[in-house]
């Protein structure tokens, strides 16, 4: 439940060279060179977001332009799978109400599953981060 921002987006594995109308498959363990992804990803998105908001930009701490930002890229067959794992993120609330254990002087006590060992924890925050 900590800050993590992060993004999903789904990459057909296949190329189609209208030139000499052929088509070219992805390895079935390779599609990007993810390191180097990372690095360049990064790169674009910060130099796109100064350009886009300034304003925005200048609220960022500057360290986050230095850690590393990782691109994990796997083989997922016809990716069904994956839009149903996806479709998990669009189509519910963050948090449900029965989540929210207790509310006072301003502080938001609610549980979420431990995502290493899948037990159920209890965390509590002002309501300005949990609400931000």
């Amino acid at each position: 439940m900590s800050y993590h921002p992060h993004v999903h987006f789904i990459v057909p594995g296949i190329a189609y060279f209208k030139d000499c109308d052929a088509i070219l498959f992805a390895q079935e363990n390779f599609l990007l060179p993810v390191k180097a992804l990372s690095v360049i990803f990064r790169a674009k998105f910060r130099d796109a977001l100064q350009q886009e908001d300034k304003t925005l930009f200048d609220t960022i701490d500057q360290s986050v332009w230095k850690e590393d930002w990782v691109v994990h890229s796997e083989n997922v067959g016809s990716g069904e799978a994956a839009f149903k794992y996806l479709a998990n993120y669009v189509f519910r609330v963050a948090m449900s109400n029965n989540r929210i254990l207790n509310m006072q002087d301003d502080k938001i006590t609610f549980k979420y599953p431990d995502s290493v060992t899948n037990q159920w924890k209890m965390m509590t925050l002002d309501v300005s981060e949990f609400t931000p």
